[in-house]
């Protein structure tokens, strides 16, 4: 069994939550393990080759097909890599493989995503600059934010017929028009879903970055899942939650100054979609 749809991305734009719901839905399956990234692995670059297999889990095709074994009589099968959107690999490896597969991406405001991303790095102890010093670096979880071109890629490969754009603000103010949209996207019955999203990875500060690094460990994380007790695995969450503290929050002023930066691309991505992403966006 090979997936008929795929979630790209993108990051901090509620890809997890996205496939939370839809694995949670009976007419759909999603392997267990979180972003596989297979496709966005170039097995020709030594430097890919160097990365920690908890990176990259999933290297040849025989692994990835391995993970939707269990996924006999689901009308959808799908897996989320928000990796996806950004790779200049991804794009190619994915149409060589899957020509006919779907394609959803999940749009989010350019600077609120990429300073949810920026305090996702902080807690992984990745980052110790300040947000706008990072933020004015052309480093990837700033450039993701650029949507236009890495969209474009992908409609020009597979066509606006099998490219969904989703707006993470709706999927929050009106899930469920926003999931009615997913469901006919990819052929399931919105009805028989959840009726809102399960947001669970709101951006918080632990006191103990040596746990996160483990937490964002996939292979260790799955592994926890299957031999560890539901109810034990939800205790830890919840306790290092209550450890933790909420991230800053960026005032509405700065982030329309920050934004000036993406405004092209903002309209750009807009007429690209056919969204109206400036109404949500450019308040």
């Amino acid at each position: 069994m090979m997936p008929n749809f795929l979630i790209i991305g993108a990051h901090k734009a509620g890809t997890t939550s996205i496939a939370d719901w839809l694995r949670n839905h009976p007419e759909v399956f999603i392997p267990e393990l979180k972003e596989p990234r297979f496709f966005a692995f170039d097995s020709t670059d030594p430097e890919f080759l160097k990365k920690p297999r908890h990176v990259f889990s999933v290297r040849t095709m025989s692994e990835y097909e391995r993970l939707f074994d269990n996924a006999h009589g689901r009308k959808a099968i799908g897996e989320a890599s928000p990796q996806y959107l950004p790779s200049n690999y991804a794009c190619e490896a994915i149409y060589s493989a899957l020509p006919q597969v779907k394609i959803i991406v999940s749009l989010r405001h350019p600077v609120l995503r990429a300073y949810s991303q920026y305090w996702m790095r902080v807690r992984l102890g990745r980052e110790t600059r300040a947000f706008e010093a990072a933020f004015a670096t052309s480093e990837e979880w700033v450039t993701t934010s650029f949507y236009h071109d890495n969209i474009k890629r992908y409609l020009d490969r597979f066509g606006h017929a099998q490219v969904a754009g989703l707006l993470f603000e709706r999927l929050i103010t009106e899930p469920r028009l926003e999931l009615t949209k997913l469901s006919r996207f990819i052929d399931i019955n919105p009805n028989l879903g959840m009726h809102s999203l399960p947001f669970e990875n709101a951006g918080r500060i632990s006191k103990f970055p040596t746990i996160n690094k483990l937490s964002d460990n996939r292979q260790l994380s799955l592994l926890s899942r299957r031999v560890l007790p539901r109810s034990l695995v939800h205790f830890v969450r919840k306790a290092l939650s209550r450890s933790s503290r909420p991230t800053p929050k960026l005032s509405p002023d700065r982030s329309s100054e920050l934004m000036i930066r993406f405004l092209d691309d903002v309209y750009r991505t807009e007429d690209l979609l056919k969204m109206d992403l400036a109404k949500h966006w450019l308040k």
